[in-house]
C-alpha cells in the first residue's frame, strides 16, 4: 500500500509540474492548455508502448502497467483546480490517439499547429498521387474482444480491396474493462497480438498509421481544405466512396459527426434490405461482398504462432508408428456462458472435470494426452482432478514456453485458437460445432451455441 501511495504522489507530481503554465488561465486558454498537457501525456506513453514493443520479449504484463500508470495521470489532470472545470478533449479511459481524428481536432481549436517550414512540395505531389483509406479508430471495435475485432479488421480489408486503396489501422488495439476486469482499457502495439501478414499483402498494401504518419500523413503534407483529405461517415453508400477516387485520402470516421452504424463489421456483413432506421445500411447491387479467404483477420502475431507450432509438436512427440493415440484437443468454454442457465441449464456438469471424463473415458485410452483450452479462470487447477486417468496439458503446464500471470486471458485465448487450429483431433463444447478427427461428431454439450 505504501509503494502504490509512493507512485501515485509521484504521478500527481508530474500533472501538478504539466498544469503549472495552466495556472491562472480561464477559459478557452485554459481549455487549450489542459488539452495540451492531455495529448503530451498520451503522446509520451505512445511512445513507450512502441519503445517497449521493439526491445522486449512479448508480454501483456508492461502494457498492464503502462495503461495503467498513464490513465492515472490523465484521471489526475481532470481532477486539477484549473482543468476540472473546463470541458477539454480528453478520454480518460484512453491512453492513445484515434488516427487522423484526433489530431485534427486538436489543430482546428488551435491547441496544435502545422510544422513550419511546410513539406517539401515533392513529397506533396507524391502523396496525392496515391490512394489511401484510413480506418480511422471506432472505441466499440477497439474496446472489444479479438473475434469481433477480426470481423470488423476484415471489413476494412474488403473495403480497401474494393475501393483499390492502400489500407490504413490504428497502430494499437485495446482491450476493454468488461474483458481484462481491471477499471481501464488496455491498450497494445497492434502487432503485439495481430500479425500484419493481411495488411501487408493486400493488393494496394497496408500501414499502420504511425508508419503513414512517416510521410504521407503527417501535419501539413496534405489537406482536408484542398479536398486532398475527406471525412467520410457509415451513411455513404458504396457506390459513392468508388465516386471519390478523385480524393488521395478517406478517412473512415466513426466517432465525430452522424453515424447510422455502430461496428465495423457491419460495412460488409449487411441485410439484403433497407430498414426504416438505416436506409444507408444494405446489400447494395453489383457490390461483391466477400473477402479472399487469405486477408481474413485475425491471423495471430507470430510470437503466438510460434508457441503454437511448440506446443504441437511436444504433444506429439511420443508417436511412434501409430501405437499411441493422435492428442486430443479440447476447447472448453465456462465463464460467462455458466451464468445463461436457460440457455445451457447442464454447462456446469458438462465441462467440469467428471462431466469431461464421462466423455473421454467411452473412446480414450488411459494416459492418453488431451489438450484443454478453456476460459476458466485457472485451468490448470481447475481441470486437476482428470490427471489421474489422462496426460493433461494447458498453457499452464509449460512455464518454459510461456508464463500466464504475463497475460492477459484474452491473450491467452489467442494462443489457445492457435494450438486448437493446428489439433487433428478436436472436441468443442456445444453441440452445433464442429468437431474434427473423429468417425461421428463429439461435443461436450449436448446446448447449442
Amino acid at each position: 500500500a505504501f509503494l502504490i501511495f509512493l507512485r501515485l504522489h509521484h504521478i500527481l507530481s508530474q500533472v501538478e509540474k504539466m498544469t503549472q503554465p495552466c495556472d491562472g488561465l480561464d477559459g478557452l486558454e485554459a481549455k487549450k492548455c489542459c488539452a495540451l498537457a492531455d495529448y503530451e501525456i498520451s503522446a509520451d506513453y505512445e511512445s513507450m508502448m512502441l519503445d517497449a514493443f521493439r526491445n522486449f520479449e512479448p508480454s501483456d504484463a508492461a502494457y498492464v502497467q503502462i495503461s495503467e500508470e498513464c490513465t492515472s495521470k490523465k484521471r489526475k489532470l481532470a481532477e486539477t483546480k484549473v482543468c476540472s472545470t473546463i470541458d477539454y478533449h480528453h478520454n480518460e479511459d484512453s491512453c492513445t490517439m484515434s488516427p487522423y481524428v484526433y489530431k485534427r481536432l486538436l489543430l482546428e481549436e488551435g491547441i496544435l499547429e502545422i510544422p513550419d517550414p511546410p513539406p517539401p512540395k515533392e513529397i506533396t505531389e507524391e502523396c496525392k498521387a496515391m490512394r489511401f483509406l484510413v480506418w480511422t479508430r471506432n472505441t466499440k471495435d477497439f474496446n472489444a474482444g479479438h473475434s469481433h475485432k477480426g470481423f470488423s479488421y476484415t471489413c476494412a480489408v474488403w473495403e480497401a480491396i474494393q475501393l483499390n486503396r492502400t489500407l490504413v489501422i490504428d497502430t494499437f488495439s485495446g482491450m476493454g474493462k468488461v474483458y481484462t476486469g481491471l477499471d481501464f482499457t488496455v491498450e497494445v502495439p497492434h502487432t503485439l497480438w495481430y500479425s500484419l501478414t493481411p495488411l501487408k499483402t493486400l493488393p494496394n498494401g497496408g500501414l499502420i498509421y504511425s508508419e503513414y504518419e512517416q510521410l504521407c500523413g503527417a501535419l501539413g503534407v496534405l489537406s482536408e481544405e484542398k479536398g486532398e483529405i475527406e471525412m467520410i461517415y457509415s451513411n455513404v453508400t458504396h457506390k459513392e466512396l468508388l465516386d471519390k477516387s478523385n480524393v488521395p485520402v478517406i478517412v473512415r470516421n466513426w466517432e465525430y459527426g452522424k453515424n447510422q452504424l455502430k461496428y465495423g463489421y457491419q460495412i460488409c456483413r449487411k441485410p439484403k434490405e433497407p430498414s426504416k432506421e438505416k436506409l444507408y445500411f444494405y446489400k447494395e447491387p453489383g457490390v461483391d461482398y466477400s473477402v479472399p479467404t487469405a486477408y481474413k483477420w485475425p491471423r495471430y502475431a507470430n510470437w503466438m504462432q510460434r508457441i503454437a507450432s511448440d506446443i504441437d509438436e511436444m504433444l506429439n512427440k511420443s508417436l511412434e508408428n501409430g501405437k499411441i493415440d493422435p492428442p486430443v484437443c479440447l476447447h472448453v468454454r465456462r465463464g460467462e456462458k455458466l451464468k445463461s442457465i436457460e440457455k445451457y441449464p447442464n454447462l456446469e456438469k458438462e465441462t467440469n472435470p467428471d462431466g469431461i471424463y464421462e466423455i473421454l473415458s467411452q473412446f480414450l485410452k488411459p494416459r492418453s494426452t488431451i489438450y484443454i483450452a478453456s476460459n476458466e479462470s485457472n485451468p490448470k487447477r481447475f481441470f486437476a482432478p482428470l490427471e489421474s486417468s489422462f496426460n493433461v496439458v494447458t498453457l499452464g503446464h509449460l512455464p518454459k514456453l510461456i508464463q500466464v500471470s504475463e497475460f492477459l486471458p484474452s491473450t491467452l485465448a489467442l494462443i489457445d485458437y492457435a494450438v486448437l487450429a493446428k489439433c487433428k483431433r478436436l472436441i468443442p463444447t456445444f453441440k452445433d460445432e464442429n468437431s474434427k478427427g473423429f468417425e461421428y461428431h463429439l461435443s461436450l454439450s449436448e446446448s447449442n451455441k
